[in-house]
């Protein structure tokens, strides 16, 4: 799920200190259990607080990121 790009962003956060949220989208696309093994395996990959998965097809998620942006913009 996490191409080389995503990773190389990852890690220049990582590497300023800089907070960040994995978003996966088009979470609806694939079945509650790969959606639930691929946020198991960012989070491993990662050092994540937290993994969103979104879908603005079903419309999920997006609150979740809203709080959390929110949050940051305070920080």
């Amino acid at each position: 799920p996490l191409k080389p790009t995503d990773l190389e962003m990852i890690e220049l956060c990582e590497s300023f200190e800089v907070a960040y949220v994995p978003v996966l989208t088009k979470s609806d696309k694939v079945s509650k259990n790969i959606l639930m093994k691929t946020i198991q395996q960012v989070t491993r990959t990662t050092n994540a607080m937290e993994v969103l998965a979104i879908s603005s097809s079903k419309e999920t998620g997006f609150e979740k990121l809203r709080k959390i942006l929110i949050g940051f913009k305070d920080d």
